[in-house]
């Protein structure tokens, strides 16, 4: 079964395009229709090679193969770059659920869980998140959700409540490596930040825990 669908890809004059691409369905093959999808910097570097552009995303199954088992035809699915599923459980996501509240959480939102499920990240412990943007966001959530006692820091006070609707139990704002006094020890410190902060000034931070992890 063949079939023609658009993508978008970036072009040489750094604009975006639609493009128009037919292939054939493999036997084990779902199309998915993307409605929502994650776009980061890497994006950017890819913007004039004529890639199609977006990160890990949601979407309805389109087309199925016919050797494809347990899914159905307008299943809303996510995907990423998934290399080995145990298949154990089923994961099926709840009736109604938001696409656009889903697409973030197979990019950023994967990132972040594989720290806290593959480093030693255990309930009750106190983790810390470092800069609030996009993974700054998706970390404090699920480990909330897991039980740990989340510490926020941020170079300013304007995220505050987000963060602790999120589920941070502390909201500390830090300046240039500004000392936090009275502060407790924070067992994990996870750097959500960008590549251009200053790791020297922010070395105090660094000596309250016992794992920092970018």
């Amino acid at each position: 079964m063949s079939f023609t669908f658009e993508v978008f890809r970036g072009a040489q004059e750094g604009n975006v395009v639609a493009d128009k691409t037919t292939r054939i369905l493999g036997p084990n093959e779902v199309y998915i229709e993307t409605t929502h999808s994650g776009i980061c910097g890497t994006d950017e570097h890819f913007l004039r090679s004529g890639q199609a552009l977006s990160h890990e995303g949601v979407g309805f199954i389109h087309e199925m193969g016919p050797n494809v088992q347990d899914l159905y035809m307008g299943d809303l699915v996510g995907f990423g770059y998934v290399r080995y599923v145990c298949g154990n459980c089923t994961n099926c996501l709840t009736e109604g659920y938001d696409p656009a509240a889903g697409a973030p959480l197979m990019c950023g939102g994967a990132t972040v869980w594989t720290v806290l499920t593959e480093y030693g990240v255990h309930p009750t412990d106190r983790v810390g998140v470092m800069g609030i943007g996009g993974l700054g966001h998706l970390a404090i959530k699920p480990a909330a959700a897991i039980g740990c006692h989340v510490v926020a820091f941020s170079s300013s006070d304007k995220k505050r409540e987000e963060a602790l609707n999120f589920g941070a139990s502390e909201y500390h704002t830090t300046s240039h490596g500004q000392w936090v006094k009275g502060i407790r020890p924070v067992k994990h410190l996870l750097l959500c930040w960008n590549s251009n902060n200053d790791y020297t000034s922010s070395f105090r931070f660094w000596i309250l825990t016992d794992r920092f992890i970018r």
